[in-house]
């Protein structure tokens, strides 16, 4: 995996609002962790299945989903 960012595409698989962080899914079927932070409508809340598009970048010695947006918008 490279040491930079890439953007993918995928599905919400996990979301709990009360801590907000969730998971999203690839069609590949790697998965990615978010932060609700990282949800770029401000929202801070994004339905599980919702179709996203993202970018991944490597925090904390893992990678995980930033600037993530709703695939419908």
């Amino acid at each position: 995996m490279p040491q930079s960012f890439f953007d993918v595409s995928g599905q919400v698989s996990q979301f709990d609002s009360a801590s907000g962080l969730g998971q999203i899914r690839t069609a590949s079927g790697e998965t990615y962790r978010f932060h609700c932070i990282e949800i770029n409508d401000d929202s801070r809340s994004i339905a599980i299945g919702a179709q996203v598009t993202c970018d991944i970048w490597p925090i904390l010695g893992g990678y995980e989903a930033i600037n993530i947006a709703t695939a419908n918008k």
